[in-house]
Order: structure tokens, then sequence, then C-alpha cells
């Protein structure tokens, strides 16, 4: 919190008394861009928005990998330092390209997470088990010792009927457990999407054009103490 008041006072001071001409106007230059892409986000649908964050989301999510195996090619302190910083940025991005995805282009979603080998095999993996115990490939192989806790089950109402119910089952809790996840995230960023645009129309119609100076103004308020550089 005091590094992000500490960049808003710099800001703030550079805006208000840097006399230098070039680097004057680097800063309006650089303050004009940064309004433009506030000024053309306010008026955009979140949808719209949300394909950007996904591309986005996709991209750090793949650079963040490289650099986790890059990372491993370093000394074992360095490595962990590193993985402390990249994880949580890949795992953010993970959460937020599923949730967006989930949502925005679910039926393209459901065929890619559940119409595959891998997920297939798990859904079937009832009768897959029972025909290589029936028909051993590998004799060590026992459709009870790999459903242990379902024994009972299987033996009372039969793998047919076993299968079904896991079928079922496993489909039921990936499903819910994917919209527990997704739709939390995505509506809770959806609000902010809409708030933050009607922040930035309320702060152009009533206090000033320049939205940049207002938000870091207001940070610099909110971490309180750098605001006294400035009294």
């Amino acid at each position: 919190m005091y590094i992000i008041g500490f960049i808003a006072a710099v800001y703030l001071f550079a805006r208000k008394y840097v006399e230098n001409e070039p680097l004057k106007k680097y800063l309006d230059v650089s303050a004009n861009w940064v309004n433009e892409i506030l000024n053309s986000y306010k008026n955009q649908e979140p949808k719209h928005l949300f394909v950007r964050l996904l591309k986005l989301s996709n991209k750090i999510i793949f650079y963040s990998l490289l650099m986790i195996f890059v990372t491993m090619l370093l000394p074992k302190d360095i490595e962990k330092m590193f993985i402390s910083i990249i994880a949580p940025i890949t795992v953010i991005s993970m959460l937020l390209s599923f949730s967006i995805k989930w949502i925005q282009y679910h039926n393209k979603t459901l065929k890619e997470y559940f119409f595959n080998l891998p997920m297939l095999g798990v859904l079937f993996s009832p009768l897959i088990f029972y025909y290589i115990e029936k028909y051993p490939l590998d004799p060590n192989i026992n459709i009870n010792d790999i459903f242990i806790p379902f024994k009972f089950l299987i033996d009372k109402i039969g793998i047919f009927y076993f299968q079904l119910l896991w079928l079922a089952g496993v489909l039921a809790f990936i499903y819910f457990g994917a919209v527990v996840i997704a739709f939390p995230i995505y509506y809770i960023l959806y609000g902010c999407i809409i708030v933050t645009a009607l922040f930035i129309k309320f702060t152009e119609k009533y206090i000033s054009k320049n939205v940049l100076d207002v938000i870091v103004g207001l940070i610099a308020l909110f971490t309180g103490p750098f605001l006294k550089m400035f009294s």
C-alpha cells in the first residue's frame, strides 16, 4: 500500500512541478494516452472487454508457464523466489480465462472440457476397468481394488448401473464445480467493469476530463501518509 501511495505521490509531484520541457511533454503525452484508453473503456460493452481480457489472460498463462520452465534451470533459491511471484499470476490468469470461456463460450467450452480422450476415460472408467479385468491384459488389475469405496454398491446394483451413477455423479460434480468457480469471478469482474465505467463518466462530467490525475489523486489520498508531501 505504501509503495502504491509513493508511486501516486511521485506522479502527482511530477505532473505539478516538473518544468523540464521534454520531460513535461513526455508526461503529458503519456497521461493523454492513458486518458484516451480510459475514455474508450467506459463506452465499451463488458462482453467486448472480456474478449480482450481472455486473450490477455491466455498470453499471460503461456508466458508464465514458459518463465516457470526457464526458472527451473536456475539455482533453487532463485527458482523459488521467481515461482512465488509467477505462480499466483499464472493461477489468477487461469481462473480468469476459464471463467470467461465458461460463461461467454459455454457450449464450446463444454465440448472442449468434456469431449476429449482423458475425460472420456475418467467418465467411463468403471466399464473400462471391468472389461480389462474380464479380459485381462494385466492380471494385477482388479476393478474392486480401483473402486474399493464403491465395492458394495457395484456388487449390489451391478457394473452397468454403477457406470450410469458414476457418469452422472462425475459430470454433475465437475459441471457444478465449474459453475461455483466461474460465476462469482465473472460477475464480480462484470460488476467492477460497470462501476469503473460509471466512475469514469462521473469523473469526466463533474470533476475533470483528466481521469488519470483524479484516480492517482484518490490513490494518494487513501494511502494517507504521502498526502502530507503536498500539504
